[in-house]
């Protein structure tokens, strides 16, 4: 049956068909944006599609728009200095930060007007960025910093139904900020609801918190010596900033009965996931259905950038505050977050994806496979010296780097075995670089330095066989990687959500060129293996697992690597 459309969405709809009201026509946010019924419409594209694609449509979900976007290709392989640089604004290298933080992407086509799809400032990805070009390139992070600070939230927002809703908590940091004249910022406030700054995102104050903490450990002054004007129109030095993320996450964790970091789908304005992971089909139980963050939802690599932020907090309350108290408060809340996590957190000898609720209100493991593992490893949440942790440690890796994982191209997102598996589906079964650039990276911080080159190996085979930073390309462990060359629009009825089933993703993604660009920094540092003897021979065991074709990648790229893991 299909749903009956209220007064301002028909209101909307019929300005729009008129003609009064001129909006972007991509991306399509809503589905009574299109003519004709949903069911009439999928009789129409279904077709259109190849029988590899529409095998993993539910009965539920109905195909109602397809396009075809026109792609035009750089003349040279794009190198990851070059992206950052563009990214940032900069014409020289030495100039990356001085013009303000990096967009999340970029179009490489230095003669067209055309922009990036995402083309604006994103508060996790400019976090990821200025953490990976901070040795090199401190002065991006200043600015990342600086505007993150100025545009933080500084009260509660009501969600009112028909008014645009930036979800706005004192404390939060930015998911995206587009100017409110923009077109496409125009179109998701008015039919998307959304409010402008959006800070529909429960990992960025964790990872602003976390990032300037590095700044502090660098300069336990830098906190105080730099000033800000916040959206309240105070100037503060950076330490209000920092008190009011730390205390977003206390009073988040304190709302939650487990003590973890969740959030909610709003009715109105709001998102349904709130982690990197943000797309509508981004979290899957075992069985295939979306998990149900209109209840709550806890993704678990949100938790893990929570722990170290609580423990980074704890530090500097300790350090600059010489607040005991409330430093004992926050390593409180990391541990409990902590032992939840360890106690709660595995299922079929890995990580969980996170925890939604039962009908009941009792929380429940989504226990799907994917590459949060990874992100998770390269926190603190898993670290010590038990040997608890340490085989806890293990599992997840021997999880990661199985073939339904890794491929020769990068780690995928989703597990191939789960039943929820869709390789083109953005974050359940592709593969981002980016994403498999931190898992490699997760790798070395566990003393796994051989393991991090073998994942790192597979990164630098796609850009190669590319000469591009896609966003993702899909999930197949094929002699040639796949990029998907549609935008389908696929309506799902159970849910009432249209989302991009599959999607043409873009060709320079900042974070991409960043993550690859401290990969290859980092690799001037590390050794081709783990030094420890136990660890290089867990290295070895994993090496043996390796498929045939993915050794030889590795063989390609960390010949010294590989040669040390075969003896």
């Amino acid at each position: 049956m299909e749903r009956k459309l209220n007064p301002f969405e028909v209101n909307l709809r019929t300005r729009l068909e008129s003609g009064e009201l001129q909006l972007p026509q991509n991306p399509v946010l809503k589905v009574w944006e299109l003519p004709g019924t949903p069911a009439d419409r999928d009789a129409r594209y279904r077709g259109q599609l190849p029988a590899e694609v529409s095998r993993y449509l539910q009965p539920h979900q109905r195909v109602v728009d397809i396009q075809y976007p026109s792609v035009e290709f750089p003349p040279a392989p794009l190198e990851a200095l070059d992206i950052c640089m563009k990214a940032a604004h900069a014409p020289t290298p030495d100039q990356i930060g001085r013009h303000g933080p990096t967009v999340a992407s970029v179009n490489p086509l230095e003669d067209s007007g055309e922009r990036s799809r995402y083309e604006a400032q994103h508060g996790r990805d400019d976090l990821q960025a200025a953490e990976d070009l901070e040795d090199d390139f401190p002065a991006l992070g200043d600015a990342t910093i600086r505007t993150l600070a100025e545009s933080q939230g500084v009260e509660d927002e009501p969600n009112i139904p028909g008014m645009p809703f930036r979800q706005e908590k004192e404390g939060s940091i930015i998911l995206l900020n587009l100017p409110e004249d923009d077109p496409l910022a125009r179109k998701f406030s008015l039919v998307g609801g959304w409010g402008y700054p959006r800070y529909t995102s429960a990992d960025a104050p964790g990872a602003f918190i976390n990032f300037l903490a590095r700044k502090y450990d660098k300069d336990n002054s830098y906190p105080l010596r730099h000033n800000y004007d916040a959206r309240d129109g105070q100037s503060y030095p950076y330490t209000k900033a920092f008190e009011r993320s730390v205390q977003w996450l206390l009073d988040r964790t304190a709302e939650n009965p487990e003590g973890l970091v969740e959030y909610k789908m709003y009715p109105y304005g709001g998102m349904r996931h709130q982690g990197w992971r943000d797309s509508a089909s981004a979290l899957l139980h075992k069985d295939g259905t979306w998990a149900d963050s209109e209840n709550g939802l806890a993704a678990i690599d949100v938790q893990a950038i929570s722990y170290d932020a609580l423990m980074n907090a704890a530090r500097i309350f300790r350090d600059l505050y010489r607040d005991d108290k409330t430093a004992s408060l926050l390593e409180e809340r990391a541990w409990n977050l902590q032992k939840f996590v360890i106690d709660n957190g595995m299922a079929g000898g890995h990580l969980v994806s996170g925890w939604d609720h039962h009908d009941d209100g009792r929380f429940r493991q989504i226990g799907t496979m994917t590459s949060a593992v990874g992100r998770v490893l390269k926190t603190g949440l898993l670290k010590g010296d038990s040997p608890q942790l340490q085989e806890l440690v293990r599992d997840n890796i021997r999880a990661l780097m199985s073939p339904d994982m890794l491929t020769r191209w990068g780690v995928r997102t989703m597990s191939q075995a789960e039943v929820g598996y869709v390789p083109f589906s953005y974050h359940v079964g592709p593969i981002w670089l980016h994403d498999s650039n931190e898992n490699a990276a997760a790798m070395s911080s566990h003393g796994f330095y051989g393991l991090d080159r073998m994942v790192g190996a597979t990164t630098a085979n796609q850009h190669d066989a590319t000469g591009l930073f896609y966003e993702h390309i899909s999930g197949y462990d094929t002699a040639e990687p796949h990029v998907p060359s549609r935008d389908t629009y696929v309506y799902d009825e159970l849910h009432d959500e249209l989302f991009l089933f599959e999607q043409v993703p873009p060709m320079a993604q900042t974070w991409a060129a960043t993550t690859e660009y401290a990969k290859q920094r980092r690799y001037q540092r590390i050794p081709p293996h783990a030094i420890d003897i136990a660890k290089l021979q867990f290295e070895r065991s994993v090496w043996k697992t390796l498929p045939d074709h993915i050794q030889a990648v590795v063989g390609k790229y960390q010949p010294e690597t590989a040669a040390a893991l075969s003896r």
